[in-house]
């Protein structure tokens, strides 16, 4: 988007998956930034 921002979109199984997983307060974009950044230090990319 023009602004920086990225849209991809998901699907419903997906979409009720972070449902689950989110912290309260948490966005859905933070939420897959927090996964990403767990499943990375687990599999020691970071």
């Amino acid at each position: 988007m023009p602004n920086g921002n990225w849209l991809i979109p998901i699907d419903e199984d997906t979409c009720r998956r972070l449902q689950k997983v989110r912290l309260r307060g948490e966005s859905i974009s933070e939420c897959i930034i927090r996964i990403t950044v767990i499943t990375h230090l687990k599999r020691g990319l970071l």
